[in-house]
């Protein structure tokens, strides 16, 4: 596993992160529900793993997207506050009044101000290439949306708003979201029903985990605390998969001898090697053109390349709360543009990452 680095918190940081962690396990809070919904990143069966306490294969680490955002949390919340001129309540750990299942950890509540109801705020520190595209399509991931809306139906405020901060050039979004009802009415039913087999587990009603598993290939049972009992995944989760029987090579096999092998094998191998060495090769120049490209959306370098952005979309078959979209980067030889009767220019096919 790749080496982490830890998470240095102050006493006062760390008891009240202990807390945190501890209220947690007690309801489900605003990032669970993105695992009920089957969101992006959601694993229902992950989730049930984590509230009904079953031991894990490994540990969780805290990785950067999680240390970003402890650590920068209140910078996020100061940077908001200059940038929309709302004061702010110290945030606090909340149920729902009659759904006590239902539990969030607010990143802060908004003070009533000139005939401004109280709101709540959820802060996100996403990565620079995130909050571009948040800044471009003025939109926010969904499942940002569903947690800010869950956070003001357990709170009983009437809105929420989101925070985005990029700590990279300081500069915030925000997208304030009145609640509705469509969107939470269903979920005390869900949580409920979610939390009724947490609680039959610890009676020992039922002796498994009732949901089902994500296929083994799946990106997210590699880092799953609990990969091992659930897909028999290893420290280092890498795995061959029989094509017909779908099952995991590498456990119990008898090995062969067959010395003619051994060119295509080594052949195989130097240029698996190449291929790694020129993909990072790949990876650093991306991003440095990414970083001298900056906010702009386009740069024509004349008589030679474009560099430009492109929308692609995540998800396009699934259901409207599952669909995502991202930007990559594209550079393309102006060798390669066709101009149309319109005078407008399409990229062909030779477009490369």
């Amino acid at each position: 596993m790749p080496q982490m680095t830890p998470l240095v918190l102050t006493k006062a940081e760390a008891k009240a992160r202990e807390q945190f962690l501890a209220e947690r396990k007690t309801c489900v809070g605003g990032s669970d529900i993105q695992h009920l919904l089957g969101l992006e990143f959601g694993c229902e069966r992950r989730l049930f793993y984590d509230k009904a306490g079953v031991r894990a294969d490994f540990p969780e680490h805290v990785n950067n997207h999680i240390r970003r955002g402890i650590l920068l949390e209140s910078i996020a919340k100061r940077e908001y506050t200059a940038s929309t001129g709302r004061k702010l309540f110290k945030g606090q750990f909340c149920r729902h009044p009659k759904f006590p299942f239902m539990g969030v950890h607010l990143d802060a509540r908004i003070r009533p101000a000139k005939g401004v109801p109280e709101g709540t705020l959820e802060c996100k520190i996403p990565t620079f290439r995130a909050f571009r595209s948040y800044k471009q399509t003025q939109l926010p991931a969904a499942n940002y949306v569903v947690q800010a809306h869950y956070n003001a139906f357990v709170a009983g405020v009437t809105w929420s708003s989101i925070d985005i901060f990029n700590p990279d050039q300081m500069d915030t979004l925000w997208f304030d979201q009145p609640l509705d009802m469509d969107i939470v009415g269903p979920l005390p039913e869900i949580v409920g029903s979610f939390w009724q087999l947490v609680q039959s587990y610890w009676h020992g009603s039922i002796m498994e985990n009732p949901y089902p598993k994500l296929e083994r290939t799946d990106k997210r049972c590699a880092t799953c605390p609990w990969r091992t009992q659930c897909q028999q995944l290893g420290e280092t989760p890498s795995i061959l998969l029989d094509a017909a029987a779908d099952e995991i090579k590498g456990i119990e096999f008898e090995i062969d001898d067959d010395p003619s092998l051994a060119t295509q094998a080594l052949k195989l191998h130097a240029l698996n090697k190449s291929r790694l060495a020129s993909e990072r090769l790949e990876k650093a120049a991306k991003q440095e053109l990414e970083d001298m490209l900056g906010e702009r959306n386009a740069v024509e370098v004349p008589d030679a390349v474009r560099v430009f952005w492109k929308e692609t979309i995540r998800n396009e078959k699934a259901r409207p709360a599952r669909k995502t979209s991202a930007f990559s980067l594209k550079v393309v030889p102006l060798s390669q543009t066709i101009g149309d009767e319109h005078g407008e220019e399409a990229t062909s096919e030779a477009e490369a990452d």
